[in-house]
């Protein structure tokens, strides 16, 4: 039972953050989408806790050789890294330094928390895409929360991360598959910009336009020339619903030279296209 117990809260910190979007278009299809939810990661611990001192009291064990220390290390790596990218280091750091205390890996992995986590993606000469994907865009995400609430320093760590994850990936042994590649970092911003611009509940935030106009209005001029076109037609009919009526060109203006940028992406698209025939 325990086990299934902790099978279950370690889905939970996986996939457990489900956002459910009506899809006016077609009711039978809403979006839903799962992320990580590193709050339920208190739980977990808590849980594995319990449970190894039960085993320990049934089996005459020691905890750094209890019959999960396996498991229990793997969570608490992918753990550490999941709060890391999230900016939420506190927390980080007091279960890297349970993990260095209880399970004596100090000597292997020293004591800095940002040395382990940059140590752990360069473990095999490039972490799996799936989890530097999860990091760059986790990070991002994080990143932009931030900046809307004012907390310019995370913001900066935020986007730093993204791009030192982004940069080992990218830079480790050559890359066997094209489909292996992570595409360009801009690319991932793009992306999770636009969504939470049109669609913030999709990534589990509830965002008002009003809000989401001061974010956009924060943004370099690069970023808002590459989502600008992308988040238009979406976000001008939100502001033309919205009660009262909110003004489309004063709460997302048109961002200087982006006329020159479409003719710019115009041509990268010609010449991408010549290259394929």
């Amino acid at each position: 039972i325990g086990r299934i117990q902790l099978n279950s809260l370690k889905d939970l910190t996986w996939y457990g953050r489900m956002t459910y979007v009506e899809n006016p278009e077609d009711l039978e299809t809403p979006n839903i989408s799962f992320f990580t939810d590193w709050r339920f990661i208190e739980r977990t611990e808590a849980e594995f806790q319990r449970i190894i001192q039960a085993v320990m009291k049934d089996r005459n064990e020691t905890y750094q050789n209890n019959s999960l220390r396996s498991g229990h290390v793997n969570y608490l790596i992918q753990a550490i890294q999941t709060l890391y990218a999230a900016f939420q280091r506190e927390y980080a750091q007091e279960l890297f330094t349970h993990l260095l205390q209880e399970y004596g890996y100090r000597s292997q992995w020293g004591n800095k928390l940002e040395d382990f986590v940059i140590g752990r993606l360069n473990k095999d000469g490039r972490p799996m895409k799936s989890l530097a994907l999860n990091q760059v865009v986790s990070s991002i995400q994080a990143a932009y929360v931030f900046l809307l609430y004012g907390e310019a320093e995370a913001y900066r760590n935020c986007v730093k991360y993204a791009s030192r994850v982004h940069h080992i990936y990218s830079t480790g042994p050559p890359i066997p598959l094209d489909h292996l590649a992570l595409r360009p970092l801009m690319e991932y911003h793009t992306g999770v910009l636009s969504e939470f611009m049109i669609r913030p509940r999709k990534l589990g935030y509830n965002v008002s336009l009003e809000d989401r106009s001061r974010l956009y209005r924060m943004l370099p001029v690069e970023a808002q020339q590459y989502i600008y076109d992308i988040i238009t037609p979406w976000v001008k009919r939100q502001c033309e619903m919205d009660s009262p009526k909110l003004d489309f060109a004063k709460a997302f203006p048109s961002p200087p030279g982006i006329e020159a940028y479409r003719i710019e992406i115009r041509r990268q698209q010609q010449s991408t296209m010549q290259l394929q025939r």
